[in-house]
């Protein structure tokens, strides 16, 4: 990245930080937080061309040089503030009157800037959120967004007949990042021809300017507008294309939150996404994605006959496995048996020696 670029780009982030990098509490978010909203606002600022990992270097040198410190002291300052406000709103319920907030470390709790993303105290008690003590800019202790952690990838079990494959999650997500960047292209493509004035107004001046679900949203109205610049037959009819653009919404879910999926749900997006190219008229991503379903295609076959001779294999074995336990467990009884016979023997011979040792007369008749 030309060092121009690298400097207006950390401008942005240290600027864009203090807006959206508290939370309802008052406390910063964290750095991790931090780097998904300014992962997702970058569309937004004229920063789409950055990739994620120069907006995260750039992040993590200014919090290097001090920006995540400032953000903690600044989001325990203004923690501090809320609690006084609540405190002042309680005594001013109780007593019947408005008292004026006092400013604390230069920042006033009644201002705009300072209650920005701040939690409200409902009239019908008071809610004061605990300020963090923790001294970490990775805390966690409030966020004002839901943040959906990608599940670990599930433990191999044994094999189950009838079960769909499973694809491999690096496999997964690159299928369903390009899906996304293929879709994001022809949404473009076909706003270039059909609402210009869209991409003028918006100021996306490439495919990646906007997320899929962005676009989806704004070429739904064009599509009702005008529903002759799509081809809606390929899909079975208008009434089809809500569930259509559902769909995408899941695959751009599950390809920015990194959330596996089954090998049937992954075909189930492409064929939304070869839907969704069709309808928008799209030869050429038609052929990409069509080139996708087939590899998968290609690799779920195999994937499912190969763990067949694998189940079947594991079943053979198993039987004979079992085979062999019932004939060690009847060569055990038959040993047992063996050994019982044998200690009944030695105990009439131990008998029958005692017995002639004795004098004549002494044994009973």
């Amino acid at each position: 990245m030309p060092q121009s670029s690298q400097q207006q780009l950390e401008v942005w982030i240290s600027k864009r930080s203090y807006e959206i990098g508290f939370g309802e509490n008052g406390t910063f978010v964290g750095k991790k937080v931090l780097l998904q909203k300014l992962l997702r606002d970058r569309f937004k600022f004229g920063f789409a061309c950055c990739s994620e990992e120069e907006i995260r270097l750039a992040l993590a040198r200014l919090c290097n040089l001090g920006l995540a410190k400032k953000l903690n002291d600044d989001g325990a300052a203004r923690a501090r503030d809320l609690r006084e406000l609540c405190d002042l709103q309680e005594e001013g319920r109780a007593t019947g009157s408005t008292p004026t907030p006092r400013a604390a470390n230069g920042i006033s709790p009644a201002t705009p800037a300072a209650t920005a993303n701040t939690a409200s105290v409902p009239a019908s008690g008071r809610v004061v959120p605990p300020a963090s003590t923790s001294q970490s800019p990775d805390f966690f202790d409030s966020i004002s967004e839901t943040v959906e952690v990608r599940p670990l990838e599930p433990i191999p079990t044994e094999p189950m007949k009838g079960q769909s494959p499973n694809l491999p999650y690096c496999v997964q997500h690159n299928i369903t990042t390009s899906l996304q960047s293929i879709l994001e292209g022809a949404c473009f493509k076909y706003a270039k021809s059909h609402v210009p004035d869209l991409l003028i107004r918006k100021r996306w001046t490439c495919a990646h300017s906007a997320e899929l679900s962005m676009w989806t949203k704004e070429l739904s109205k064009t599509f009702e507008q005008k529903p002759s610049s799509i081809r809606i037959d390929k899909i079975g009819g208008k009434a089809q294309l809500p569930v259509l653009l559902k769909s995408l919404d899941d695959l751009r879910h599950s390809a920015v939150h990194r959330i596996p999926v089954q090998a049937d749900k992954l075909v189930l997006f492409i064929h939304a996404a070869l839907q969704v190219a069709e309808i928008l008229g799209d030869e050429e991503k038609q052929s990409a994605i069509n080139a996708i379903l087939n590899a998968v295609h290609t690799a779920v076959d195999k994937q499912r006959v190969e763990k067949e001779k694998i189940e079947c294999a594991l079943t053979d074995q198993l039987q004979k496995i079992e085979l062999q336990k019932k004939q060690l467990d009847q060569e055990a009884q038959d040993a047992k048996k063996q050994a019982e016979k044998l200690t009944a023997q030695l105990d009439d011979e131990l008998g029958a020696i005692i017995s002639q040792e004795l004098p004549v007369g002494i044994m009973s008749h």
